[in-house]
């Protein structure tokens, strides 16, 4: 099945087809209004993330696959060198905030002391960490020996390495 369209409407009209829905069932297992639905398959609105869940549901797939459908939500490879980042010792960074989207890191070697909000955290080789991105994030490296660590931020639709 392919999305020709880029739309979260053409997606969801192709997904139903595909599964041999009509309208009113797929209204019936997502209990969502039949309007709605084509409403939402014109492209007259689009689905707020409830009721992207409801119908992802009704589907039998996942909201992301849905939601990638929207314009800026395709997958992105971020390649290594755009998302590493290395800390000497004693170096810090601190993220930007105030934004919408989520911030991940994972410590690939070495130590990293991560304080977000007022939470701190004492991450080591392996550990990972989330937190949205409304929140400042402040990492430094404690130790002697550089610390080397992956941070992915997603901004809302667009993501893109910290």
């Amino acid at each position: 099945m392919t999305n020709v369209g880029g739309d979260v409407g053409s997606l969801l009209f192709e997904t139903r087809m595909a599964r041999g829905y009509s309208v009113k069932r797929l209204a019936d297992l997502s209990g969502l209004s039949p309007s709605a639905i084509v409403a939402a398959e014109t492209g007259r609105v689009r689905p707020d993330g409830p009721a992207l869940e409801k119908l992802a549901a009704a589907l039998g797939t996942s909201s992301e696959r849905l939601g990638a459908a929207e314009p800026g939500r395709a997958p992105r490879v971020i390649r290594g060198a755009e998302a590493k980042q290395v800390y000497e010792s004693g170096a810090s960074s601190r993220s930007a905030v105030g934004h919408d989207g989520e911030l991940w890191g994972v410590v690939l070697r070495g130590r990293l002391e991560v304080s977000i909000a007022e939470d701190d955290f004492l991450l080591e080789s392996g550990d990972s960490i989330w937190c949205p991105s409304s929140l400042a994030c402040e990492a430094q490296n404690p130790a002697e020996e550089p610390a080397e660590c992956v941070w992915i931020d997603a901004q809302g639709a667009n993501g893109r390495s910290h």
